[in-house]
């Protein structure tokens, strides 16, 4: 029974079921339970800081199917670049919490870094800790497993090493995916305990295979301006309304707290809540669908009216449905993010 409950939808607070643009765009494949929950660090309204000068590498992370796993949120601690030269280009040590188990629909920006000089890298480093997953187990029982939890879960290496060639200099940009397969990545021991072995392969990205965000959840996040080289910045309230494009503007996503910036060019469809570019204004939610760009940038497929409030929304995964005392339908759902 389980596999035929295990669908991801997408709800809207206010019973609000994805407008009609996106459902011309097919992205209303799976479901965000918009139910009152309190989220904190959401962002907000207000004056935006000038985007600071972008970053020439990105990485993201999609994750391949797995059976049986509800949630499963890790922190990725390190990662950088290795040369067969001993040169190295950090992207980041700053943890960041990833929940895996969502991105099997679609992948997620985990890390931007800089490059200042033109180096040829032949792998990819990584580093994770806290693993952490929400299971149904053979008795169709969902439980929560932790380092503290019986049964538990741990890491069997903290470290990998991806193989991977890829040039990228300053006035390159490197787009990375990282395929993180979850269904080989978790094991069980003799006692039942969870090891998790982290597999992970890793591709350089072009634009002649599209990939990027679908149904994002995002925040608009930053100043609007003209043109990729973020030279030119202008007024929210001229955007779209006869200005040099394509037009940017940054957008914070809501599963991995890292800002993009969009471009929006005359195909991309909005929200007819929406209207027009020049009505979208700092601190709105939005569903984001964007391919990514051989710039670092990504375009703009689609853009819809998100939550009025994200203290209205969460992401998870449906495991069961049912009929309360009332006789209403009900959800059981494992929170995802």
């Amino acid at each position: 029974m389980y596999s035929e409950f295990v669908k991801l939808l997408t709800v809207r607070a206010q019973q609000q079921i994805c407008s009609s643009v996106l459902q011309t765009r097919n992205l209303c494949a799976f479901a965000v339970l918009a139910l009152a929950v309190a989220l904190t660090g959401c962002g907000g309204g207000g004056a935006a800081n000038a985007p600071a000068a972008p970053a020439n590498v990105t990485l993201l992370v999609q994750d391949a199917p797995a059976g049986g796993i509800a949630e499963f949120n890790i922190d990725l601690t390190g990662a950088s670049l290795k040369g067969a030269g001993g040169q190295t280009l950090s992207l980041g040590n700053s943890p960041e919490t990833l929940e895996i188990r969502h991105l099997g629909l679609s992948p997620t920006v985990a890390l931007h870094g800089s490059a200042t000089e033109t180096n040829t890298y032949s792998s990819l480093a990584l580093t994770f800790a806290n693993p952490q997953l929400t299971v149904v187990n053979s008795q169709g029982k969902v439980i929560r497993v932790t380092a503290q939890s019986a049964p538990s879960a741990r890491l069997a290496s903290s470290s990998i090493s991806v193989p991977l060639t890829a040039t990228v200099g300053a006035r390159d940009h490197l787009g990375v995916m990282l395929e993180f397969d979850l269904q080989h990545s978790v094991s069980t021991d003799a006692n039942g305990n969870y090891v998790i072995t982290p597999v992970v392969q890793a591709t350089v990205l072009s634009n002649s295979t599209p990939i990027g965000l679908e149904g994002a959840l995002a925040v608009v996040s930053g100043l609007y301006f003209n043109g990729s080289n973020v030279l030119s910045q202008v007024p929210i309230n001229t955007l779209g309304q006869g200005g040099p494009a394509p037009q940017v503007f940054q957008a914070q996503l809501l599963d991995s707290s890292q800002s993009v910036a969009v471009t929006v060019d005359s195909s991309t469809i909005l929200d007819p809540a929406i209207g027009q570019f020049s009505n979208l204004h700092l601190g709105q939610v939005i569903y984001l669908s964007a391919n990514f760009q051989n710039d670092g940038t990504f375009l703009a497929k689609s853009i819809g009216t998100g939550p009025a409030s994200l203290s209205q929304r969460y992401q998870g995964l449906v495991t069961g449905v049912h009929q309360n005392s009332s006789g209403q339908p009900a959800f059981d759902v494992v929170v995802q993010n």
